[in-house]
């Protein structure tokens, strides 16, 4: 499950820090590769790190929910198909490129379905006591170099607010792209770009239904 999709369907509007820990654990291995953040729900005198905690372990649910759900699996073989019957795409590792775009396309319908979702995230993570995070992250074994990273890769996250364009079907065949060259996949050609572009319009419906589903799964 990808950002959105975490911060739609397990967001507190009232509780900023649990909402920054719902995406954390991605954030952290994103911006520092190799990153395991395992929440431990012991109390702490600090409320905030004790809710970004309690966001992590919200994360860890909803994602072992998501990934062993029947619908999803189904969605991923949907999309596996049409990468491997297309003479255009063929990517290499191709059951990792389903998986990434399949996630994808939830938080783009998402945003087209909610189109504020992205803006409220990124309001929300402006009132994050950044003490208490960097406090919480040295206590989760991050060490200062991996936490300085952490911090530039965290501050052009809340300049650029890339999540914004995720309405555009090209912003998501772009990040796509970048998630796939970070993986050593080779990068992808014109014609492709278009294809996978092709697929989201394809694939529409499917994701609509895939998301009604996913609110009774995860209510």
């Amino acid at each position: 499950m990808n950002f959105l999709s975490h911060y739609f369907f397990d967001h507190n509007k009232n509780d900023h820090h649990f909402n920054f820990g719902l995406i954390l654990p991605d954030l952290a291995r994103n911006f520092v590769p190799g990153t395991r953040i395992k929440p431990s729900l012991n109390n702490h005198e600090n409320h905030e790190v004790f809710s970004i905690d309690k966001g992590c372990e919200q994360h860890v649910l909803t994602d072992s929910k998501f990934h062993q759900w029947e619908e999803f699996d189904k969605l991923q073989n949907k999309l596996l198909n049409e990468l491997r019957n297309s003479s255009h795409l063929k990517p290499e590792r191709d059951w990792f490129v389903a998986h990434i775009f399949s996630e994808l396309m939830i938080d783009h319908q998402l945003l087209k379905m909610y189109p504020n979702l992205a803006t409220e995230l990124y309001n929300s993570f402006e009132n994050i006591n950044e003490v208490s995070l960097e406090k919480y992250l040295l206590e989760k074994g991050m060490d200062f170099n991996g936490l300085s990273r952490f911090n530039k890769g965290y501050d052009h996250f809340m300049d650029v607010r890339y999540l914004t364009y995720y309405i555009e079907p090209e912003s998501v065949v772009y990040s796509l792209d970048r998630i796939c060259t970070r993986m050593r996949i080779p990068p992808f050609n014109v014609r492709q770009k278009e294809h996978y572009t092709q697929l989201i319009w394809q694939f529409e419906r499917i994701i609509v239904e895939t998301i009604t589903k996913l609110q009774t799964l995860l209510k």
